[in-house]
């Protein structure tokens, strides 16, 4: 079950995702013609986009769809300003300028400054650069160039066109006229693009469908590409380009060439793909070629575990326990269910045993002269495997009470003093709290009434897990001095119990829950998934607290519940240093004390 996290988070920031190096890049707008041919046969059109007059009326003009024979960028008057202007876009500088132009320059009157205009502005204030002349001669002069580079030091806008400076007007030979049939602007961009991709927790299977996202400030999107394992999922260009005539940048005919947002959504089929884990990649590219690649992984489960064998460890006799030994499945957070089976002395017939459902199976009297088998279904988020262990030796009765040895010592049994405690380091306790998986080491010992060990005597053991009612477990014997040792399974909360005959000895341990957690970026998200660890969850799910570092305490920001299997998951904004955990209350029908788990 997903809930949002935007009230997990103190402060909403954009998140880094993986960030690949990224360097400065440049691309090149293409105006009015390309470099290589204008003017001449090899002349190809381009529209002036960008370009606008700024100030000035009519004849200056845009005439550059007329090709070679019109005017180009045509700018005259006999004394105001008449200049084009082209602003650079958000996020980038220009910082060259390379054109082709005519120019027309009438001769100068008194107090009048014929001028070819071609100016650089930074934040407001205009330069002069290279081409750009005033003339103060007596007799009109025609100049040009077939590939001028001017240096725009970084600006943020360029004006070309004339002007007639001082008083004026400038109308000896004809009016200022300035003519641009090729204009190639180098435009800088330092930022790289953003990428991001979101990927589902937990097991996956069947076909996904893969949020991607690719944003930029400058000339936009030129290319976004997914990848899964290094190899190419979905890509391709974004935008169109032109042939390059100012070095091996990227040459278009739109100042902002390409989409500033390229959002997609990818289709992914698991199904060809091995199960277990696999890492996508979506990498942004913009038109300047700088580039970010964000980071995702996804663990596939399409298919069941593959099979292993199952191995029987104990003794087969009345009053002693089986215990059953996967080994060998292969699959993704398999989980093991159990049941036992009676078969007959030769191994046939084998039938089902009621309520034979753990790991380690307690023999009963029923079973002497019997052969008693596993069956243990491994299970992913693929499917289930059954496999059934070979039949155990046949089960040696050994004379024990009605239960099986678990019930009463015998008849003949002296009556005994029992003591038992669970064993932590040096300390000796009769309740115990840990965390899940541990094992504790059981010790105690048995002597009669007098003092004296009893040795090599059954004493049964049974167990009451928080919520169920008592049953028998494998029991244990005692070694030669009386003595004896055990070990905890590995299990939640529960009570103990060691008997023989009418002396016993009661423990209590609690085990802390706990979960296996993921954070992972995406974007501007912080996807959190992970699950409950340990079995027993009831199948309304349970309650888990995500909670957020807020100084010198943890405080809870939001409650998720998991579903039957354990499994939750939660999406959301936060700050990429916050730190996240997850707490597990104490409640009813969890049979787990409190606990905590971090990523």
């Amino acid at each position: 079950m997903k809930k949002p996290l935007t009230a997990v988070l103190l402060t909403v920031a954009m998140l880094a995702v993986a960030p690949s190096p990224a360097h400065a890049g440049s691309y090149v707008l293409v105006g009015c013609a390309d470099l290589a041919g204008a003017l001449g046969p090899g002349h190809v059109a381009r529209p002036a986009d960008g370009w606008f007059l700024e100030r000035g009326v009519y004849p200056s003009r845009q005439d550059c769809a007329a090709g070679r024979s019109g005017r180009g960028i045509y700018a005259t008057g006999s004394q105001e300003p008449n200049l084009f202007r082209l602003d650079a876009p958000p996020g980038t500088t220009i910082s060259r300028l390379v054109l082709t132009y005519r120019a027309h320059l009438s001769g100068a009157a008194e107090w009048a400054v014929p001028t070819f205009v071609v100016q650089a502005g930074h934040g407001g204030g205009w330069e002069y650069i290279d081409p750009a002349r005033g003339y103060i001669g007596a007799d009109p002069i025609d100049f040009g160039g077939d590939r001028a580079v001017a240096d725009a030091h970084g600006a943020d806008a360029l004006r070309l066109g004339t002007r007639c400076d001082l008083r004026g007007p400038c109308v000896e030979g004809g009016q200022p006229a300035a003519r641009f049939h090729a204009l190639a602007v180098v435009l800088r961009d330092d930022r790289a693009p953003n990428a991001a991709i979101g990927a589902p927790g937990g097991h996956v299977r069947g076909t996904l469908d893969l949020p991607v996202g690719a944003t930029d400030e400058g000339g936009g999107v030129f290319e976004r590409t997914v990848s899964i394992d290094g190899h190419a999922l979905a890509g391709g260009a974004l935008c169109r380009t032109v042939p390059a005539s100012v070095g091996p940048m990227r040459h278009v005919v739109r100042r902002v060439p390409c989409p500033l947002d390229a959002p997609a959504h990818v289709r992914l089929d698991t199904r060809t793909l091995a199960d277990g884990r696999h890492e996508l990649a979506a990498r942004a590219e913009d038109v300047a070629g700088n580039a970010r690649t964000a980071e995702a992984a996804i663990l596939v489960d399409n298919r069941p575990p593959v099979a292993g064998t199952v191995g029987l460890a104990g003794e087969a006799a009345v009053s002693e326990a089986l215990t059953a030994e996967p080994t060998g499945f292969a699959g993704e957070d398999v989980a093991y269910a159990y049941r036992w089976q009676r078969c007959g002395a030769a191994g046939e017939g084998c039938a089902e045993l009621g309520g034979a459902v753990e790991r380690t199976y307690a023999l009963r009297p029923g079973d002497a002269g019997h052969r008693v088998r596993a069956v243990v279904s491994a299970t992913d988020g693929g499917g289930s495997v059954q496999v059934a262990s070979v039949p155990s030796a046949v089960v040696a009765d050994r004379g024990t009470g009605p239960s099986g040895g678990f019930s009463a010592a015998a008849p003949s049994a002296p009556a005994g003093r029992l003591t038992a405690w669970l064993e932590r380091g040096r300390r000796r306790l009769h309740a115990a709290t840990v965390r899940w998986p541990t094992r504790v080491r059981i010790r105690g010992r048995l002597t009669d009434r007098s003092g004296r060990p009893l040795p090599r005597t059954a004493v049964r053991m049974l167990e009451r897990v928080d919520g169920r009612r008592w049953r028998a477990i494998t029991g244990v014997r005692t070694r030669r001095d009386g003595r004896l040792t055990a070990f905890t399974r590995i299990g939640p909360s529960r009570h103990l119990r060691l008997v023989y005959g009418r002396a016993s000895a009661n423990l209590r341990l609690r085990v802390r829950a706990t979960a296996r957690v993921s954070v992972r970026r995406a974007g501007a998200l912080t996807l959190v998934s992970g699950r409950l660890l340990g079995g027993r969850v009831p199948p309304a799910g349970v309650r888990v607290r995500l909670q957020a570092r807020d100084g010198s305490r943890w405080s809870t920001r939001a409650t998720l519940r998991t579903d039957g299997l354990g499994r939750f998951s939660a999406t959301g904004r936060a700050p990429a240093g916050v730190r996240l955990r997850i707490a597990i209350p104490t409640q009813a029908g969890y049979p787990f004390a409190r606990g905590v788990a971090h990523p």
